[in-house]
């Protein structure tokens, strides 16, 4: 009998220290998933004010969206170069480190404390103050999200087609 494949995933948080050149240690448990067969992974302007890093294969798939939408829309051309000159391939070096990009650093508002968090197939980092508010303003929706989820899934749809049911 052949055993199932177990995806890993990326979960957890972990809170780091960015040192005086600006580099952040990268959790150990993270690495083997970030570093793709370049040794290598993507850094970028995340959402809500955080920056999301990539494993290679996971980006592939990111850049293959986005380089699917037409040219001819002006708001598809600004979003693309917000996108690709937020982008920044990174490797860890033996310590296990990256040096965030002052531009990142700026954009996620990071001064010296950082949380690394999992998020299934990529990671984010976060500012610790901005994560720690963040958090404690999104958790009382945690339950009724939660909530959401497992009700689609009980239902045997996808959360997206669930969205477009009510739409």
């Amino acid at each position: 009998m052949k055993a199932a494949k177990r995806n890993r995933a990326f979960y957890g948080q972990y809170r780091h220290s960015a040192d005086e050149k600006g580099r952040v240690s990268m959790p150990a448990d993270f690495r083997p998933l970030l570093l793709g067969k370049r040794a290598s992974f993507f850094l970028n302007r995340g959402f809500e004010g955080c920056v999301m890093a990539y494993p290679e294969e996971k980006w592939d798939r990111v850049l293959e969206l986005v380089n699917a939408r037409p040219l001819d829309d002006e708001n598809t051309r600004w979003f693309k170069r917000a996108f690709f000159s937020g982008a920044k391939e990174v490797s860890c070096d033996q310590q296990g480190r990256i040096l965030l990009p002052q531009f990142l650093k700026d954009y996620a508002g990071i001064t010296t404390d950082v949380v690394i968090v999992g998020v299934s197939d990529y990671v984010e980092i976060w500012d610790a103050e901005t994560w720690e508010k963040s958090i404690e303003e999104r958790m009382g929706e945690y339950g009724k999200s939660a909530e959401k989820m497992v009700e689609s899934a009980v239902r045997g749809k996808k959360p997206s087609e669930e969205a477009s049911e009510g739409a």
